[in-house]
């Protein structure tokens, strides 16, 4: 008998880890992928046509995942590698005003994220949607590099942390990234400077005028929630 209730536990658990690598594939997939030619005349026509397929594609793959999650139990863990890739796609499309995204796909994220919550057992915060789930990451691991967070702003540097325009051909990226660490304050954010900087400083340094003020949104943020004075002073002396 406890050879059978033990087969049936690993049984369940790896239904649960499919499920997980599920929801991670359909998240990889749904990520809006790389624009070419951003400065092209006709870009804002062509992207445009281009989301308007895209973003039904990916309204569909969030409603499997929402299926998917709402079969999976609470207390239940996932793997970070399963975790990333959702939280970058909720972070592309929790704005339904972006032309990739649609008011549709903004309240499928809203109710992914109370799944998550459910998941996990734990409590909304004020500060941001995804919040808690940072927090907890922050409080139980010893190490800041080895947080959900900071791989979250790792998977950046092949998109954003580019140079010479590059990073302008990932305009997803750009607003899952804005939104990732308006989830982490103070004290949290200054442990990660490096991983913020980067992209922030990208963005404010280039010419058009919606970029610089991303930049500017970015760096405000960052200013307001680091500890070291020092910090704040190396950081403003860039500018």
């Amino acid at each position: 008998m406890a050879g059978s209730g033990l087969k049936k536990s690993i049984g369940s658990s790896l239904a649960m880890d499919g499920k997980w690598a599920e929801v991670s594939e359909l998240a990889s997939q749904s990520l809006l992928p790389r624009i070419d030619d951003p400065m092209n005349g006709e870009f804002e026509l062509k992207v445009s046509k281009f989301f308007t397929v895209q973003k039904v594609l990916i309204g569909k793959n969030l409603q499997e995942i929402l299926i998917l999650l709402r079969n999976i139990p609470q207390s239940q863990a996932a793997m970070r590698k399963h975790i990333i890739p959702l939280f970058l796609l909720l972070g592309e499309q929790e704005d339904g005003q972006q032309l990739w995204s649609s008011p549709p796909n903004e309240d499928k994220v809203s109710l992914i994220i109370q799944e998550l919550y459910r998941i996990f057992q734990m409590e909304m915060q004020s500060s941001g949607p995804l919040a808690a789930f940072f927090l907890r990451d922050f409080e139980s691991i010893t190490n800041p590099l080895k947080t959900t967070f900071a791989h979250l702003l790792k998977s950046f540097r092949n998109t954003l942390g580019t140079k010479e325009a590059e990073w302008k051909k990932y305009p997803g990226a750009q607003h899952s990234f804005q939104w990732l660490i308006f989830q982490v304050k103070y004290p949290y954010l200054t442990e990660h400077i490096e991983g913020s900087l980067l992209p922030t400083l990208n963005f404010f340094d280039d010419f058009e005028e919606k970029n610089i003020l991303f930049g500017i949104n970015c760096l405000s943020h960052i200013l307001d929630n680091v500890v070291s004075p020092i910090i704040k002073l190396k950081i403003t002396c860039l500018f």
